[in-house]
């Protein structure tokens, strides 16, 4: 599947306004576009979504590269930190992961974020990355698991805000 470079952010204000809405894919960020992730679920709660492991997320080995994994994780933990804090601006201040599987290339993986904590100003938000095929097949889903992290972040910045992402975020989240 061909993937294309993201439009300019001028060309992304004018297809928000030209179609009356935008599709879920169009919330995310051209990196995460270009490894193929789709959104499954977006709530205050609960951010989930999945991706193949392709030439565009692995390393030279054939296998997920962590950077990837970390840039997953680290995108879905500030949209749930984003929603749940009433979509104020929020930024990144540590993240930690720890790889416990390979992921070969052709692995569908699902990723999920909870928070672990929802302060005023600081969240924390748990993601786990799991290997689909192995979620469905055993009662023991510590076996899927190929990456867990934690996010730490800041909510509530100062600063330039996207109004046509919030309003279109909100209709996906259902908010």
């Amino acid at each position: 599947m061909s993937k294309a470079l993201a439009p300019s952010s001028e060309e992304s204000e004018a297809q928000v306004g030209s179609d009356g809405g935008v599709g879920r894919e169009r919330l995310l960020e051209a990196p995460m576009k270009f490894i193929g992730f789709v959104h499954e679920h977006i709530s205050p709660q609960c951010i989930q979504g999945r991706f193949v492991v392709n030439q565009n997320s692995s390393q030279v080995f054939g296998v997920l590269h962590g950077g990837v994994s970390a840039l997953i994780a680290e995108s879905l933990a500030s949209l749930g930190a984003h929603v749940a804090s009433g979509f104020q601006r929020v930024a990144g201040v540590q993240l930690s992961i720890n790889h416990l599987r390979a992921a070969p290339v052709g692995t569908e993986v699902f990723v999920s974020a909870k928070p672990a904590q929802l302060g005023k100003r600081v969240q924390v938000w748990d993601v786990t990355f799991s290997k689909v095929a192995d979620l469905v097949k055993q009662d023991d889903k510590e076996d899927s698991k190929i990456a867990v992290s934690r996010v730490t972040l800041m909510a509530g910045l100062t600063g330039q805000t996207k109004e046509y992402f919030e309003q279109e975020l909100k209709l996906q989240a259902r908010l």
